[in-house]
């Protein structure tokens, strides 16, 4: 049994496809070198799937900045949280799986922000009126 061939962060990954053993290979010690601290390999699965990531997310959102911050919300999280990250299966599918998750809790705060919105418009009182136009003011200046 050989092992498969080491690559280095800043090495490019075959292409999604070619060759998926090596590729899941090549990922999971991305994945325990960002475990470690490793800046080089964060930022290699960041290059390798940042437009993909945004692209996909951007489906969901039909926001530029929605999509953007989606993608930056999940690499944040990964990098804050590095030191127990252990994606359970391919990185990718976490990768995609956790955009997607990230993606739907923006649409679902939206939806409830709209309903809230709608609703405190529809009860809220009438705006006071101008000063000396009331009847009280009235009443009180005689």
């Amino acid at each position: 049994m050989s092992l498969p061939k080491t690559h280095f962060a800043s090495e490019p990954l075959p292409e999604t496809g070619s060759d998926d053993v090596s590729t899941n290979a090549v990922e999971r010690a991305w994945a325990d070198r960002i475990r470690a601290g490793h800046m080089d390999a964060f930022e290699a699965l960041y290059r390798r799937y940042w437009e993909r990531l945004y692209a996909f997310a951007f489906r969901y959102l039909r926001s530029q900045q929605d999509a953007e911050d989606a993608v930056q919300e999940v690499f944040f999280r990964i990098w804050r949280g590095r030191a127990d990250w252990v994606p359970a299966g391919a990185v990718r599918n976490y990768l995609y799986l956790a955009v997607r998750n990230a993606a739907l809790d923006r649409l679902q705060r939206a939806a409830v922000a709209r309903r809230q919105s709608s609703s405190s418009a529809r009860r809220s009182p009438a705006p006071p009126e101008p000063a000396g136009k009331s009847i009280g003011s009235v009443i009180a200046r005689r």
